[in-house]
């Protein structure tokens, strides 16, 4: 087995994390483009909705069908083929000339992006130390930001010239990048290890039942990763991020360059949060960073319902601070640490399916929030929508506060230890 010590880990760490940026811009890219293609091609709410959530679903897909694949072939392996399909689905996007096609090739890409949601994690968790394990996931969290970050600038300089393809064909670069970096990176130690185990494969037949998982410990551990994958997208993240152009834009029917330039300011706020968290996550702890961001996030919600009930239309620069306070201390807090978690806290023999679950669930999640942010925008009316996401955020702080353990510093032996101890003790 070659060591990773034998490459440059910055090397790796870098080509890896494109999946982050790939992750971020393939959903997001829609964003600026979305108002052009509706007028294109002439659609409804619905429609729009359905374009905008299909990579989400794509990657729920993706997530549940990754598993065994990286089980039997490999961490890397199952990275090569992600990367190879986002390159596809950028170049069919950008070709689509019909509805139906854009929605297949939104979808290709959006398995990929279920795939590395699954994938990554596992293997950056396990090429780490104890001590680095939750900065260097956070590096591929920041790379989710750069890519949405990306996609709003590619955008507005495509968009405002009136057109939307380019904004696709831009993320070929990218995947390309990946797919040849890949190919120069090790297999992950831990999966080499469990491949050579008796023990694993003797076990591999009970573990595989999904009916152990409702069976304590197995259940706490599933309990945790489900609930926080969860709660991360229904704290609106997706509406706000997928849709940022048209909420600044207003009933406008053309993104202008204003509201462009007030998503790329919220999208920037979202890159420098992500940096601050890669610095705290390993130093604070997880548990500290989710309760002073979700507390943060339903004090900015509740702050854009009030600017919106009562002064109503809210000034763009009032709006802006809304959101950016509300990113800002997502991305500082839940964003990144579901992720980090979701990487700590399954014990290896069911890793991949713990993963493969809370991330499916997490992709279903995020769908039902893409899907139906316009029509809650619609029927609620945006203070409504607002104040609702606020009341959810609060319900994700009660299950952190009852049951999500501190990981920080811990190896991943320790972490199964310790929540096996929790649930002794819940018992």
């Amino acid at each position: 087995m070659i060591s990773v010590r034998a490459y440059s880990f910055y090397y790796i760490l870098f080509i890896v994390s494109l999946s982050g940026f790939l992750f971020g811009y393939t959903p997001a890219v829609i964003s600026g483009p979305i108002i052009l293609i509706v007028q294109e091609f002439q659609l409804s709410e619905m429609a729009k909705g359905f374009l905008v959530a299909m990579p989400l679903f794509a990657a729920l897909v993706g997530a549940l069908a990754c598993s065994s694949a990286a089980e039997r072939l490999g961490r890397k392996v199952v990275l090569i083929s992600a990367a190879f399909i986002f390159l596809i689905g950028f170049v069919l996007t950008a070709f689509a000339h019909s509805y139906a096609i854009l929605l297949v090739s939104r979808g290709i890409s959006g398995i990929a992006v279920g795939i590395v949601s699954v994938v990554t994690p596992i293997y950056l968790g396990e090429i780490s130390p104890p001590g680095m394990r939750g900065r260097n996931v956070a590096v591929y969290i920041a790379m989710i930001t750069v890519g949405i970050l990306g996609s709003y600038i590619v955008g507005r300089e495509f968009v405002l010239q009136g057109e939307w393809r380019g904004s696709f064909a831009f993320g070929t670069i990218p995947a390309a990048i990946q797919v040849l970096g890949l190919f120069f990176i090790p297999e992950s130690p831990a999966w080499m290890e469990k491949r050579k185990s008796v023990e694993h494969l003797a076990l591999k037949k009970e573990m595989i039942l999904w009916k152990s998982f409702l069976k304590p410990p197995l259940r706490t551990f599933f309990l945790i990763g489900i609930g926080i994958s969860m709660f991360q997208q229904l704290t609106g993240i997706n509406g706000v991020i997928y849709y940022a152009p048209s909420i600044f834009a207003g009933n406008s029917d053309a993104v202008s360059s204003s509201a462009f330039l007030a998503s790329i300011s919220i999208a920037i706020v979202n890159v420098c949060a992500s940096i601050v968290a890669l610095f705290l996550i390993d130093k604070i702890g997880r548990r500290t960073l989710l309760f002073i961001g979700l507390i943060g996030i339903v004090m900015s919600f509740a702050f854009i319902s009030f600017c919106m009930i009562f002064f109503f239309p809210c000034k763009t620069s009032i709006l802006l601070i809304g959101f950016a306070l509300y990113v800002g201390f997502f991305q500082v807090s839940i964003g990144p640490v579901t992720w980090v978690i979701l990487s700590e806290i399954f014990p290896l023999k069911i890793r991949e399916m713990g993963v493969t679950l809370a991330s499916g669930i997490n992709w279903l999640s995020g769908y039902i929030v893409a899907l139906t942010f316009p029509l809650m925008m619609q029927a609620m009316r945006p203070s409504g929508t607002f104040l609702f996401y606020a009341g959810v955020s609060f319900l994700a702080y009660l299950f952190v506060l009852r049951r999500v353990p501190e990981t920080r510093g811990k190896s991943l032996e320790q972490i199964e230890d310790l929540i096996k101890s929790q649930t002794r003790k819940l018992s």
